[in-house]
């Protein structure tokens, strides 16, 4: 299967709490056109991603939230051994989002080597942030395969460029990621 759940076409006022959601080729919970205040609480999300050799980078999120009416809430969560970075923030989402008490770790990394030009990187990141108004608090984010927290604003994607904005990170804990603990770029 692609997704564990999917939010689409404006649902809204859902609240998720306490169970597992594991081994999806591409997202575990996708929040996406029009739908929000989509609360997850308690949740244990792993092992997304396509792992084998060649698999789409682009894929791999525990959570994606894009093109969203915002006030989504994930708190008290782990999100962890996914292929991609943990958590994929968009430039299009509304904002008024909340990240809290979660623990996002062993993302990327060694297992999910990947084979590119003549050599090979680490992947997997434990949060892409590109969106506005969002708080990023009271996280734990740790052994990642790449950056704990990546502020992205250069990347030209299908997105086109992003510039987050506004966002508030605090109180969060940075260990043992294999690139830095918050890069802004």
């Amino acid at each position: 299967s692609i997704s564990g759940i999917e939010f689409r076409n404006g649902v809204h006022d859902w609240r998720l709490e306490g169970f597992a959601i594991a081994g999806f080729r591409s997202t575990g919970v996708l929040i996406s056109t029009g739908a929000g205040r989509i609360e997850l609480d308690r949740m244990d999300i792993s092992y997304i991603g396509a792992h084998r050799p060649g698999a789409d980078l682009s894929n791999g999120y525990a959570v994606a939230v894009h093109d969203t009416a915002g006030g989504n809430h994930v708190h008290h969560s782990v999100l962890h051994h996914t292929l991609a970075e943990a958590v994929h923030v968009s430039q299009t989402g509304a904002g008024a989002d909340l990240w809290e008490h979660n623990e996002i770790h062993s993302n990327g990394g060694p297992a999910w080597f990947q084979e590119t030009h003549n050599g090979r990187f680490f992947t997997g990141p434990g949060m892409i942030l590109r969106g506005d108004r969002v708080t990023v608090r009271s996280n734990r984010f740790w052994g990642n395969g790449y950056h704990g927290l990546l502020l992205e604003s250069d990347f030209e994607g299908s997105e086109g460029r992003a510039a987050p904005g506004h966002n508030i990170v605090e109180g969060n804990i940075f260990a043992l990621n294999a690139a830095n603990g918050v890069h802004a770029d």
